[in-house]
């Protein structure tokens, strides 16, 4: 059976009239767009010049559309802007309104890739309304995740994916699985910036696939770059750099600029997450050229940022604020408010390095102030619950002192870097951590009432235990927040008792059986003896020791051994948890009992962490009268150290 490709250029040689020839090659230009798009650019032009020439005006506005669809493919900004507006002139000038919408729908596509969101979103809502008069569904998809991609690119995950839904909802009903593929993909991407690793790959990979079947070259470029970043943010630079490459590879092929700078990027992210900095360097300059090329303004900002960072880290702190300055002007112009704090602290950054506090301040300020703007109505609700407000009140007060104390330069730099790090953290448990898993019971909620005819009991159940995941993930950072207010302001109370500490490693250890096993990690717990007996709160004693354990074997890869031990000290008793993990760099170490404290390291099945365990453990040890500290060597593991008084 002849495909729709081979019937169509099979009537090209059945010598048709003109205007006949000229629908044609504009479907083969259109059936071409995401397989092969230079061919399709090749028949939109013969059939504008044969439409030119028979004054056929539907047929010119839509090669005219077909040539700007191509020339967007082709990382050809200006001429799709251009070409489109023709299109949408001679559009309406004949009144045809699909062409019309159509053109829309590529103009606000591209001022997407130009970050000019205004024009965009105007240009999708226009092109929704003449859909939506016209009744064709197919089209209403298409412009309802236009407006979602506008949404997404400017950070509001939750009004895009409400357009994600929409449209997905609507081919699913038309049965259009070469489109589900990028509605599919665009559901991955939420899940990615939300941080659910797991579901964004499953997304992706049920994307890539069904545009794999449907030889949707264009948009398997744009899924395999998700997969890079989101392998890249799981930790797998292996997974990451062989998608990156893959799409470098698909990107040159189909001419498509783009894409090809974004795989140059999220090459020079890889090289740099693998110590590779030169390779990152060479790769973020190759980025940089080509966006500076296509008019990308985003993709340049990001670009500058990235080089900046790697020369701040080789002592070239005039160059880096240059390339800062560029990407904070870039996000000025607009308006992205995540461009626009990553630079400022950036700046804030290479000013403090520098020793010119002053500015130093300035950017930071900056920084605080645009980032705190970015935390939802929704987010700042909940932060009240745990008193986040309080201790967002708390930092301001903080950095008037600082600002008030500008004069004492050498106990500011200090002061600052501190604030810094303390309010970046901080804003990251409330408008990351606490958000994430919020906004996925949103989500799976949302999926399971869309689609409620699809789910099966096994399906529900899976999704239950999302949602059930979601919440106590919540709850973990819930309590870990109250629990370093109530240690902070000195409301905690502490229930002093004789016991056996070894009889509680061993408790301990079978709690946590399961969990090893899941992960093919043996789980030992070798006191030696019965009767090894410590005073201290008991339970909070075993909150301690339990995160201790927890994170031995969140950072333990497979086929290893994580071992308690317990043994007499000339105080009391020191438990030692080991493990054979990846070891502890000593620049962790040195903030490893901080709060907020996210590590080079990363867990080896995806768990999540707060920041807040490490130090919640450390302030209520020191309370009960012990000490907690580290040992541990890059490669060879890491062994945390409780010791308690007996006495």
């Amino acid at each position: 059976m002849k495909t729709t490709l081979q019937v169509l250029e099979a009537q090209l040689e059945l010598g048709l009239d003109i205007r006949p020839r000229v629908d044609t090659l504009n479907e083969l230009a259109w059936e071409l767009l995401n397989a092969d798009v230079l061919r399709a650019h090749h028949y939109a032009e013969q059939a504008r010049v044969l439409a030119a020439e028979e004054a056929y005006e539907r047929g010119h506005a839509r090669a005219l559309n077909m040539q700007a669809a191509c020339s967007y493919r082709l990382s050809r900004y200006a001429d799709a802007i251009e070409i489109s507006e023709k299109a949408l002139e001679e559009s309406r000038r004949a009144d045809e309104q699909s062409e019309a919408a159509f053109a829309l729908n590529t103009i606000g596509a591209t001022a997407i890739r130009l970050a000019d969101y205004g024009r965009a979103l105007e240009s999708f809502l226009a092109s929704l309304e003449m859909r939506e008069r016209m009744g064709d569904q197919g089209d209403i998809a298409t412009s309802l995740m236009n407006i979602g991609n506008v949404y997404q690119a400017l950070g509001d995950n939750a009004r895009a994916l409400d357009y994600y839904l929409r449209s997905l909802g609507i081919r699913k009903t038309l049965g259009d699985s070469a489109r589900i593929g990028t509605s599919l993909t665009n559901i991955g991407i939420i899940y990615a910036e939300i941080g659910e690793h797991e579901q964004a790959l499953e997304y992706l990979h049920d994307s890539l696939r069904l545009k794999e079947e449907s030889a949707n070259r264009q948009g398997m470029m744009t899924t395999i770059n998700r997969l890079a970043e989101v392998y890249l943010a799981t930790g797998d630079t292996e997974n990451a750099l062989l998608y990156a490459r893959q799409n470098l590879d698909l990107a040159k092929g189909e001419s498509n600029t783009y894409a090809e700078a974004t795989a140059y990027y999220n090459i020079g992210r890889i090289m740099e997450a693998q110590g590779r900095r030169e390779e990152a360097s060479e790769h973020f300059g190759k980025s940089l050229e080509l966006t500076r090329a296509i008019g990308n303004r985003s993709g340049e900002a990001k670009a500058l940022c990235s080089i900046g960072t790697l020369l701040l880290a080789r002592g070239q702190v005039d160059e880096a604020i240059r390339h800062f300055v560029g990407s904070r002007q870039i996000a000025e112009e607009t308006e992205s408010r995540k461009l626009l704090y990553e630079s400022a602290r950036a700046l804030a950054e290479s000013h403090a390095t520098r020793g010119d506090f002053e500015q130093a301040y300035r950017f930071f300020s900056e920084f605080y102030r645009v980032k705190e703007e970015t935390i939802s109505a929704e987010v700042k609700k909940r932060a009240r619950d745990v008193q986040v407000l309080r201790q967002v009140e708390q930092s301001r007060q903080a950095a008037d002192i600082y600002r008030q104390r500008m004069e004492e330069l050498a106990d500011l730099n200090h002061a600052l870097r501190e604030l810094n790090e303390e309010k970046n953290e901080f804003l990251g448990i409330v408008a990351h951590d606490l958000k994430n898993p919020l906004t996925g019971i949103i989500m799976v909620a949302d999926l399971m009432e869309a689609r409620t005819e699809y789910f099966g009991k096994t399906e529900i159940k899976e999704r239950a235990g999302t949602i059930k995941s979601a919440a106590q993930r919540m709850e973990t950072i819930i309590s870990s927040l109250l629990d370093i207010h109530a240690i902070e302001s000195g409301t905690i109370e502490l229930s002093k008792e004789r016991f056996d500490l070894a009889q509680l490693a061993d408790q301990l250890s079978a709690d946590y059986r399961e969990m090893a096993a899941r992960k093919n990690i043996r789980l030992l717990s070798r006191s030696g003896q019965r009767g090894l007996y410590v005073s201290a709160d008991k339970d909070k004693t075993y909150q301690v020791l339990d995160n201790l354990v927890s994170n031995a074997l969140k950072f333990s890869p497979p086929d290893t051994v994580v071992q308690i031990d317990i043994a007499p000290t000339e105080k009391g008793y020191c438990c030692r948890v080991r493990d054979q993990g990846p070891g502890i760099t000593h620049e962790d170490q040195e903030r490893l009992f901080t709060k907020y404290a996210r590590l080079s390291a990363r867990p080896t099945g995806g768990e999540h962490s707060t920041g807040l365990g490490l130090s919640i453990a450390k302030r209520l040890v020191e309370q009960m009268g012990g000490r907690i500290w580290c040992e541990s060597h890059p490669g060879r593991g890491s062994e945390f150290a409780v010791e308690l008084p007996q006495k």
